[in-house]
């Protein structure tokens, strides 16, 4: 069975597996030409909490999605200077800030499933925007997007996929940002191969891939040495 991310960071705690990959509390990793980290709420919605254990386990790398039960996009300007002070105090980076942008319904499309919005369509500019504006407070360029609500037929929408990406990686060039695909379920680009199409369209050096094999597992890929052979590995984050 694919295993759940959330659950496992939970249960984690000082197992055989971390002190693999990171060493010893205090020690320096023996896999340090790595930059490992976490995603801080799936350690725990109190940021300072997940970056004790970023800490512990010398993570000096962290990705954004939540802060204190807010998304971080959500997140007020207290907060967000909050959470920059507490990274500089335990010396950590955030890698990526994460977003919601594009997990949404494709105006005219019907989505396969009951996959709910997290956002209307017509909020994703102003979502864009202030994802722009927290990556540069939290100091980050590369900035997590999706491909929208998957369709029965993906084929049909691509260009507008494409389009609507397109745009958005224009607004981020002008800003100095990277937007990074991720793929995952129930969305246009669930697999490596499907990602790779939209990466082999969109040249830019502002446009790159969060790369996620166990979404492409869960979609039926195999992720490896499949979906990565499809893949551009200077554009995977």
């Amino acid at each position: 069975m694919p295993m759940n991310r959330r659950k496992f960071v939970r249960q984690i705690g000082l197992s055989a597996a971390s002190l693999w990959l990171c060493g010893t509390p205090g020690k320096a990793s023996p896999h340090s030409k790595f930059k490992l980290g976490i995603t801080t709420d799936e350690v725990s919605q109190d940021f300072e909490v997940a970056l004790k254990f970023a800490q512990e386990f010398n993570l000096k790398w962290v990705e954004v999605r939540h802060l204190w039960n807010r998304y971080v996009t959500e997140a007020s300007l207290q907060d967000l200077k909050r959470a920059r002070s507490l990274l500089a105090k335990y010396q950590i980076k955030v890698s990526v800030l994460d977003t919601s942008l594009y997990k949404c319904t494709l105006p005219g499309t019907k989505p396969l499933g009951q996959n709910r919005d997290d956002y209307p369509y017509l909020e994703q500019a102003a979502l864009l925007k202030r994802a722009i504006e927290r990556s540069e407070l939290l100091g980050t360029r590369f900035i997590r997007v999706f491909s929208f609500w998957r369709v029965e037929n993906p084929e049909k929408v691509f260009d507008r996929v494409l389009e609507h990406l397109d745009k958005s990686v224009d607004l981020a060039k002008a800003a100095d940002r990277v937007l990074l695909l991720e793929n995952v379920g129930g969305c246009t680009a669930e697999t490596g191969a499907e990602a790779a199409r939209l990466l082999k369209s969109i040249t830019s050096q502002h446009f790159g891939l969060a790369w996620d094999p166990n979404n492409a597992y869960c979609a039926g890929e195999t992720p490896f040495p499949d979906g990565y052979a499809h893949l551009d590995k200077k554009r995977i984050y």
